[in-house]
């Protein structure tokens, strides 16, 4: 009997990996490891520690896949102007649900509505093009940095 092979799609953190071989040691009889090959325990915590890690992996943040964020990104392409600006785009999947946050940076004379307006567009083409999506879009002036701790955006 062989140790179970751990998923290599699921990476494991090497102090996780460390505390699962210490406690494999501890519990499984040296005989019994000599006798089935293995470096670990034949106890079956081996294969529980990459079920547990997957299984905690459902309850973390991950990145968006390469493509929602390609769409999002061709999306922001479509409404670039000189006048409008993104930056600080971050995206995430927890669950099914997939979020991005940006700052969409437009002139400081437009009207509060005219702002929205824009942004209500953007959010909707956003949601559109990536199932699942929920936009969260800040509007800044285009001379607005918005930099925590940056002395020049303090007001």
């Amino acid at each position: 009997m062989k140790a179970p092979v751990r998923d290599s799609a699921v990476p494991l953190p090497p102090l996780f990996d460390s505390a699962c071989a210490m406690v494999c040691r501890n519990c499984c009889s040296r005989a019994a490891m000599s006798v089935a090959g293995a470096s670990e325990g034949v106890c079956g915590f081996k294969a529980s520690k990459s079920l547990v890690w997957k299984s905690a992996g459902g309850l973390m943040d991950e990145a968006l896949d390469p493509q929602a964020r390609a769409e999002i990104d061709t999306v922001l392409a479509g409404f670039a102007h000189p006048t409008i600006r993104f930056d600080h785009v971050s995206s995430r999947r927890a669950g099914q649900r997939r979020f991005v946050d940006l700052h969409m940076h437009m002139p400081a004379a437009w009207t509060l509505g005219r702002a929205a307006a824009v942004r209500t567009s953007v959010e909707q083409a956003l949601m559109s093009a990536v199932p699942g999506l929920r936009a969260s879009i800040q509007l800044l002036p285009l001379d607005v940095e918005a930099h925590f701790g940056d002395p020049k955006d303090l007001i």
